[in-house]
């Protein structure tokens, strides 16, 4: 049997994990989302780097939407690894 403060460490950690990781996907699109506003309402901004520019934020944004914030909701989902752990090893 394990320690129960074992056990509130690791659920902090786990917490704060998952916490972190869903702090840096929302400023990563909110990022990624203010690139894209600015290189298209700016025409001084409208050159070939920037539109290279464009493209990654673009790509990485659509990464963030769909995969990073997708597996955030997986941890603190019922199929988590944090509802499946048992503590009664």
């Amino acid at each position: 049997m394990q320690n129960s403060s074992s056990t509130d460490d690791a659920s902090f950690i786990y917490a704060f994990n998952i916490i972190g990781e869903m702090f840096i996907a929302v400023l990563s699109i909110i990022g990624n989302a203010l690139v894209l506003y600015l290189i298209s309402r700016d025409k001084q901004l409208q050159t070939v780097t920037n539109y290279f520019i464009a493209s990654l934020a673009a790509a990485d944004l659509l990464v963030n939407m769909i995969v990073i914030l997708k597996e955030g909701c997986m941890d603190v989902g019922p199929y988590s690894s944090f509802f499946l752990y048992d503590t009664n090893l």
